[in-house]
């Protein structure tokens, strides 16, 4: 009973991913990398900031160019709670996965993954081509923020890909001490406009997720 489960799993699984797989070949083409714009403007400011030139603002009309279209698709971020639907995400075709670890996120309570699960995961999915990012999308105190930036760089050097952040001064301390880590503005944030995003790309943040309020 129990080996007939998991070949019945493992079907369920290759069925999403061949789904997923057919419809990321439908939009390649058509969508725009929901990442690219803050990426530019991260790039921009890294390149005049170095001259000494004062921070860029989002080239917006550059998205349209038929081949700037043509290098981006969307990214596939899926949900990642215990290490079974990590594994499953990456099996079914995922290009990222998003996990939490004990503490700071905001699925605290749910089940999340501790740091030996989470390199373990962090090497799966590299050897997949799908990257890991660690939501530490909640505020802190200041009682909590030398655990919370802590917990952070182990995250990092476990082999997390990215960081996932609500609270402005860990985006601010990650940008300054470790400037080399990749930066997400988390949805918590509420961004919903062109002047959120130059002020995010100022901390250094190369992919926002916007507001849930906002429309399509």
């Amino acid at each position: 009973d129990e080996r007939l489960r998991q070949r019945r799993r493992l079907r369920q699984v290759l069925e999403r991913g061949a789904v997923v797989r057919a419809v990321r070949r439908h939009v390649v083409g058509r969508g725009v990398a929901p990442r690219a714009l803050a990426h530019q403007a991260h790039s921009s400011r890294r390149d005049t900031v170095a001259a000494g030139a004062a921070p860029p603002t989002l080239n917006l009309s550059a998205m349209h160019h038929p081949e700037q279209r043509a290098r981006l698709r969307p990214e596939i971020l899926a949900p990642g709670g215990d290490p079974d639907a990590v594994r499953a995400a990456i099996l079914a075709g995922a290009d990222t996965v998003y996990v939490g670890l004990s503490r700071f996120n905001a699925r605290v309570r749910a089940t999340n993954l501790e740091l030996p699960e989470l390199r373990a995961l962090c090497r799966l999915a590299r050897s997949h081509g799908v990257r890991i990012y660690v939501a530490l999308n909640v505020i802190v105190t200041e009682a909590e923020f030398e655990d919370a930036t802590r917990l952070g760089l182990d995250a990092l050097n476990a082999g997390a890909d990215a960081l996932i952040l609500q609270d402005l001064g860990l985006l601010a301390w990650f940008h300054e001490r470790v400037p080399a880590a990749e930066l997400h503005a988390s949805t918590q944030l509420t961004t919903h406009n062109q002047a959120q995003l130059e002020a995010l790309a100022r901390f250094g943040v190369q992919q926002v997720n916007l507001s849930r309020e906002l429309s399509l």
